[in-house]
């Protein structure tokens, strides 16, 4: 979306994500640990066993396909998003019932009552943030908050640091896409001017309006989970503060490493 909306190489971005997204998981499991240090979380008892290991990732190994077809089938061009989506349904009607035969015909109509309730709860977020990004747009919002900050005459740190925050803010409420249909177009050449590369600034917007994915009032992935674990919104939101502070720290990693996200994709060609 960031590729088509700001005219940048769509491989290029996939490529100056690796580092990044690599990055982010290293950090995110630090934090996991950190957390479960401090809670008491009980640990695993015993050494680890490579050979079951080994054995389980193998069992799992037609699940774990799914993703890489989803992605595999986008990015070749040989579906949309929507065509993988519909893939990815008969794929794990496939799994579930031939290859692992734990999914019975008789549990097909509950587990799609069960995927119309999940997505009927996000689409209602989604349906109420749609118009909400109309009226930022109607009203020159996003354009008022660029042509300020460029009023400013600030310095490259400052500015960046500025549509972090109106990426941040507007994160809140927006879902990732209306958002960044709504801001990239007027906020990339704003902090293209301030000196910054579009493969970092595509990984710096995605990153934060990426945040917003677990951050209420709006937090889709938030619904989501707690939908489909029957876990109470507010309990899990108090555990997502670490997670917030570590996604702050990956993303001042990006600011102030641009590399990070510029190294592949030269090393690639891009």
């Amino acid at each position: 979306m960031f590729g088509v909306l700001t005219n940048t190489s769509i491989g290029g971005l996939f490529m100056a994500g690796v580092i990044p997204g690599l990055m982010l998981a290293a950090v995110f499991m630090m934090t996991a640990y950190i957390v479960g240090v401090r809670e008491g979380f009980p640990k695993a008892e015993g050494k680890m066993d490579w050979g079951l290991f080994l054995r389980d990732t193998g069992g799992a190994l037609p699940a774990l396909l799914m993703p890489f077809m989803v992605l595999g089938s986008i990015v070749t061009g040989f579906a949309t998003a929507t065509e993988a989506a519909s893939l990815s349904v008969l794929y794990a009607l496939f799994v579930g019932t031939i290859v692992y035969r734990q999914l019975a015909w008789r549990d097909l109509f509950p587990a799609v009552t069960e995927a119309v309730t999940t997505t009927g709860s996000v689409m209602i977020i989604m349906a109420v943030a749609m118009p909400f990004g109309w009226i930022l747009t109607f009203e020159l919002v996003p354009h008022t908050v660029a042509t300020w900050i460029v009023g400013l005459h600030t310095g490259p740190l400052v500015t960046i640091l500025l549509v972090i925050l109106v990426l941040k803010v507007v994160g809140f409420w927006l879902d990732l896409g209306p958002a960044m249909i709504i801001l990239a177009p007027i906020l990339v050449p704003v902090v293209k001017a301030a000196g910054f590369e579009p493969y970092q600034i595509g990984l710096i917007f995605t990153m934060t309006l990426g945040w917003g994915l677990f951050t209420p009032p709006i937090g889709t992935n938030i619904f989501v989970v707690c939908n489909v674990g029957r876990i109470d919104i507010g309990a899990v939101s108090r555990r997502l503060i670490p997670f917030w502070i570590a996604t702050a720290f990956a993303i001042a990693l990006l600011v102030f490493f641009p590399n990070l996200t510029q190294w592949l994709p030269r090393v690639m060609g891009y």
